[in-house]
């Protein structure tokens, strides 16, 4: 469940990133940048922590 929530989180995160920028005018909002930031950042922490707490292991090593 923690890494539903995480996804969610980071594909928020996108969206936030995608909107802040103004292609008419080539500006950012940068604050809105921090804001996807963040939420990328906390996303990726409950992804990862939901991971551990469910015993996945990555196969792939």
């Amino acid at each position: 469940m923690m890494e539903k929530n995480g996804l969610a989180l980071i594909s928020i995160g996108l969206v936030i990133f995608v909107v802040s920028a103004n292609a008419r005018l080539g500006t950012y909002d940068f604050l809105s940048m921090i804001t996807a930031g963040s939420f990328m950042m906390i996303g990726l922490f409950v992804f990862r922590k939901g991971k551990k707490k469910r015993g996945v292991v990555n196969e792939d090593k």
